[in-house]
């Protein structure tokens, strides 16, 4: 999963099936990529709850082990149920807790396909974890998706994307939290001289 740095918030194509955890979620008889999410485990995907708001469990399929958003061989299974973030709120230019999660019908099998992984998820819990401090400020970070092209655009690439952005200080005068959000968010992106691009991170 090699990153090639860059000045500002910018996408590039993926190494060919590097993002095995990575996939497609599509919507509708014309199974239309709607969102991007990533594998948890066998029989769960996480992604953000704005695609998935007003969306019937049977009207969403997952692909994955792709590469291309179109591949004849991508593995396709159906969703059971789907579990938004009970707080998720969107007003104005503000989202909270944008997270979802889908229960699949039938498990994917990470541990014998080749193509298909779960995330990298923490084993153990730390009761002095602090949210407020994490990531830390520098700390690296990489988006993955079909749909990060071009930032504040709209357009979808063709070809699985990935970006290199930082943890980015809640100090900085580009992204101030207020204190509603500091607990659930963290801004990531890159900054310059006299300007940056942000991006407002889930957590």
């Amino acid at each position: 999963m090699a990153l090639s740095p860059s000045t500002i918030v910018e996408s590039e194509n993926v190494l060919p099936y590097s993002w095995s955890m990575i996939v497609s979620i599509r919507v509708g008889t014309s199974y239309q990529h709607i969102c991007s999410g990533t594998i948890l485990d066998n029989f769960y995907v996480l992604t953000t709850a704005h695609c998935l708001v007003n969306r019937l469990s049977q009207d969403i399929t997952i692909e994955a082990g792709m590469y291309y958003r179109s591949e004849s061989g991508a593995i396709i299974r159906q969703v059971n149920r789907i579990y938004i973030h009970p707080n998720y709120t969107a007003q104005s230019n503000i989202v909270m807790n944008d997270i979802a999660i889908l229960q699949l019908t039938l498990p994917f099998y990470v541990e014998d396909d080749t193509y298909v992984s779960r995330a990298c998820l923490s084993s153990k819990y730390d009761p002095w974890f602090d949210a407020n401090k994490y990531p830390s400020n520098g700390t690296r970070l990489a988006l993955s998706g079909w749909d990060i092209t071009n930032m504040g655009g709209s357009s979808k690439s063709k070809i699985l994307q990935q970006a290199e952005v930082y943890a980015i200080d809640d100090d900085n005068s580009y992204c101030a939290l207020s204190n509603d959000q500091r607990p659930l968010q963290f801004c990531a992106g890159h900054y310059g001289d006299d300007k940056g691009s942000f991006l407002m991170l889930n957590i």
